[in-house]
């Protein structure tokens, strides 16, 4: 834990400079340095929360239906990393809910933190753990369960490389659900006390529900025509638009909505678009979309715009960020492609691909090929065939067990 912290002081000034860098170009403002510094936040108005930290949007949207299980009986504060997040959960307007930036990960942040919000439960979502965080709530007897984790055969190396500060990490946790059933033994020989293991759940698939298409957009996209681009990122637009662009020789009306995984790099991929000759036009400039690529650089609709396409390739997967998981768009009856890169859901596109639920396109090329050649027929039975096998993932009753085991948590914690 010393070298931890000591590596944590050392990357502060880096980390002032990257905020003043987003500052500087309007991503964010000078107040929520503040706010990630735990020197400026908000009110406080209701006692002993229930602590809720997700990463970022995906995260967050995931974790809606946990966010509404606890919030029924119990005041909520939400962090996230991202500016964007906490835009995203102060538009859903949740009753007796606070939402801010998380804390820097260091002692004095977190006291301030701590001392403000005195929360009576943290629960993480998927990977965020943190170790100041996890120790700091554990000196005050805050319990803390992680939910729909993650740990990969590299990830689980990294951290018995350093064991010391893994078994201290995952000695605090109180309860843990992980994501997929390999984690679980993976976090059991990082320290985990086999009494804080739970089956695993999937929030993402657990959340698989058809959001509706946002209104003003359904009578502008004839699905037969439309393909779709989700979550993309650096690196993977300009594939996209050159499979794009070629698939436009042999089907002239078909039109593009590409949803970036960072909004910001919206105009980045407009110029993208007009190198190549394409019209595109943004979501966030208004105005009926008739453009040749549509860019969706909004919060909040990806999930109802898949119902606008009949297919979607999803993103991280072309470039090494280990892919963006296949629940939305299978929810939408979309045809679901996506490039090699799948770690990050690696069980549910292997039963996929085994399945025919989806894709596998390793190049421009070939996602220009698919959409050039893909007819009724066999989007209808990849459709069909990825819908159910993302359902039969779902498990909903795991999610119930580990809300049961939470809920008892916090009715064994001393008054």
């Amino acid at each position: 834990m010393f070298l931890y912290r000591l590596l944590i002081s050392l990357a502060l000034p880096f980390l002032a400079i990257g905020q003043s860098r987003r500052i500087a170009r309007g991503v964010e403002q000078p107040a929520d340095r503040a706010e990630r510094a735990a020197r400026h936040l908000p009110p406080k108005t209701a006692p002993s929360p229930i602590w809720i930290h997700a990463a970022s949007n995906g995260e967050l949207t995931a974790a809606r239906p946990l966010i509404a299980a606890l919030g029924k009986n119990h005041p909520l504060l939400i962090t996230c990393n991202s500016v964007s997040g906490r835009a995203l959960v102060q538009s859903w307007n949740i009753p007796a809910t606070t939402v801010q930036l998380a804390p820097i990960d260091t002692r004095a942040a977190l006291k301030r933190f701590l001392d403000h919000w005195a929360p009576c439960a943290l629960v993480t979502v998927e990977n965020e753990l943190w170790p100041n965080r996890l120790s700091a709530c554990a000196a005050r007897g805050i319990p803390a369960a992680v939910l729909s984790a993650r740990m990969s055969e590299s990830s689980a190396r990294n951290w018995a490389r350093l064991s010391g500060l893994a078994r201290q990490v995952m000695g605090q946790i109180a309860l843990l659900a992980p994501q997929d059933a390999p984690s679980g033994p993976r976090f059991l020989s990082l320290g985990l006390p086999e009494a804080a293991l739970c089956p695993p759940v999937n929030l993402k698939s657990a959340a698989l529900t058809a959001a509706a298409a946002p209104a003003d957009l359904t009578d502008h996209f004839t699905r037969a025509e439309t393909v779709m681009a989700a979550s993309t990122h650096s690196g993977e637009d300009a594939a996209v638009l050159k499979a794009f662009s070629a698939a436009l020789t042999t089907r002239p009306k078909l039109r593009l909505i590409l949803a970036p995984r960072h909004p910001d790099r919206a105009e980045e991929i407009a110029r993208l678009a007009a190198e190549a000759g394409l019209s595109s036009q943004r979501r966030s400039h208004g105005g009926a979309p008739k453009a040749q690529v549509y860019i969706l650089d909004t919060l909040g609709e990806l999930a109802g715009t898949y119902a606008l396409a009949s297919s979607a390739f999803i993103g991280g997967s072309f470039v090494p960020k280990g892919g963006h998981t296949p629940f939305e768009p299978a929810a939408q009856g979309c045809a679901i492609l996506h490039g090699p890169h799948t770690e990050n859901a690696g069980e549910i596109y292997a039963a996929l691909g085994a399945g025919g639920g989806a894709q596998q396109v390793d190049t421009a090329e070939a996602l220009a090929a698919y959409w050039t050649t893909q007819t009724p027929q066999s989007l209808s039975a990849q459709t069909e065939a990825a819908a159910a096998i993302c359902a039969a993932s779902a498990h909903p009753d795991a999610l119930n067990h580990w809300l049961e085991r939470f809920h008892a948590l916090l009715a064994a914690k001393p008054a």
